[in-house]
């Protein structure tokens, strides 16, 4: 079967698969044009369910299926197609629903690479907020083309380790946003979808940058536009008086310098600096913070203009 070939070009490890010839106690739709594998990849039992019409299925049907399958095997199950259309794809990972193609694509989150080839529970979901390299691992990948990257290069790209790119990778994966294959020795991780649709798929695990922020009366500005000067700058929305700006808590920027007191100073003096959790300057727009890290930022905001903008900059933006 070509797609043990596809697992195994594409994981690096062997795999045994065994088709099931007595499969009687099954439904005559759930057997129609498909072949039925028991397999084992590195001691990790699953079933492979091969489709050879799934131009027949619609989401809803496979979600339906694959349950079933799941109850009667009581293991894992992947389905497996000669190839499948990009919507297709992405309505299966949105749904948690493994898959393999024979044109190379895997989908399997219960053989994840990262979780040392251990069983864990189907359809694991992150409850928390990403950490701040998670953040910036998705946002690395949000802002670049959508391919695959090596974890290798991203970890330089981000300028963290390489241990602590494989801890966001996990979450990302977890939470159904990435795809990992292994070539050779490296690593290779993917988006699951395209830009304002892999955001949202994201909306609810983002972190706000913001550790603190105070005011300083200083006549040179260091950092990148932030808040609603930086929103100012996407938008039709007016500025702010007092100018935004924002670095890396750990950068060392203002150290010498001491905070004022807004209100006994005079605004054109001013400035408010937000120290961010992650470096500002990985994903700047042309002198300001990225549309995304700047809605994090600015999302739990009552004002109903800043927030309306802050929606038509993300509808709006040329995501690659």
């Amino acid at each position: 079967m070509k797609i043990i070939d596809v697992i195994e070009e594409q994981t690096g490890l062997s795999i045994e698969a065994e088709l099931f010839l007595d499969r009687q106690p099954l439904p005559m739709y759930l057997l129609n044009k498909r072949n039925i594998y028991h397999a084992v990849l590195n001691g990790v039992e699953f079933i492979i369910v091969e489709i050879q019409n799934p131009e027949a299925l619609d989401l809803k049907k496979m979600k339906l299926q694959m349950a079933k399958y799941q109850d009667f095997y009581k293991q894992n199950v992947a389905f497996a197609f000669e190839k499948t259309d990009r919507l297709q794809r992405n309505a299966m990972i949105r749904n948690f629903l493994p898959f393999i193609t024979e044109s190379g694509q895997i989908y399997l989150p219960f053989l994840g690479v990262c979780l040392n080839n251990a069983f864990y529970k189907m359809h694991k979901q992150i409850t928390k907020r990403f950490s701040p390299v998670t953040q910036c691992m998705f946002l690395y990948l949000l802002y670049q083309k959508r391919e695959a990257y090596a974890k290798e290069r991203i970890a330089e790209a981000l300028n963290v380790t390489k241990a602590a790119v494989s801890k966001a990778s996990c979450t990302l994966y977890e939470a159904g946003l990435t795809m990992e294959t292994r070539r050779g020795k490296n690593v290779y991780v993917e988006r699951v979808a395209d830009g304002y649709e892999y955001f949202l798929a994201a909306r609810k695990y983002l972190l706000n940058p913001v550790q603190k922020e105070n005011y300083y009366s200083i006549p040179d500005a260091k950092g990148i536009l932030a808040g609603e000067s930086a929103l100012s700058e996407y938008s039709m929305l007016n500025p702010p008086m007092i100018p935004t700006y924002a670095v890396h808590k750990d950068s060392g920027s203002y150290v010498n310098e001491s905070p004022v007191d807004v209100q006994w100073n005079d605004a054109d003096d001013v400035i408010r600096v937000q120290f961010w959790k992650y470096d500002p300057t990985l994903f700047p727009v042309e002198g300001k913070a990225d549309p995304v890290s700047l809605y994090c930022t600015l999302k739990n905001t009552s004002d109903e203009r800043v927030s309306g903008e802050l929606e038509n900059v993300l509808e709006e933006y040329k995501w690659l």
